[in-house]
């Protein structure tokens, strides 16, 4: 026999399942919904121009190393040499004396341009994470100090 705290839970649960599927208006109105709209959703415009930036600069590499191929080839054709030739993009961002997050960002563009790859970058990734731990990040204070002092001063007041 079930207890009256059980009865009440599931009496409580069935009340507070509404109806599922149940249709709601459009927060966008279906003519201003494009195909632009969703992707610039995804970065902000300032991320979209520097990721294409970025990916134009590995572009240029790779056809430098392999000037037979183009990137979208290998990308079709060859996939695992390509993600090969990324992890070496890294290492070459390394020794020219890119920033982390700079070569973060070429490595997201690579991914947003060619999306099958995304499973193959695990050595990249592994370069940038070994890159991190050579090289830790400085910490600093989110804010200056005199701003913090003004900040205690004005809450104290």
């Amino acid at each position: 026999m079930h207890s009256a705290g059980g009865l009440f839970f599931w009496a409580v649960l069935c009340c507070m399942l509404g109806p599922v599927g149940a249709g709601r208006p459009l927060k966008t109105p279906r003519e201003l919904r494009t195909r632009t709209a969703l992707e610039e959703g995804l970065v902000t415009k300032r991320t979209a121009n520097l990721r294409a930036e970025l990916y134009d600069k590995f572009a240029a590499y790779l056809e430098s190393a392999l000037p037979a191929f183009s990137v979208d080839s290998l990308a079709r054709e060859y996939p695992s040499i390509l993600s090969e030739w990324v992890a070496e993009f890294v290492t070459h961002c390394y020794l020219e004396g890119w920033g982390r997050t700079r070569t973060a960002e070429a490595l997201l563009a690579i991914m947003d341009r060619h999306g099958a790859l995304r499973q193959s970058l695990g050595a990249a990734w592994r370069l940038m994470r070994s890159w991190q731990l050579s090289e830790p990040a400085d910490l600093h204070p989110p804010c200056p100090m005199k701003l913090l002092k003004a900040m205690v001063v004005t809450a104290l007041a």
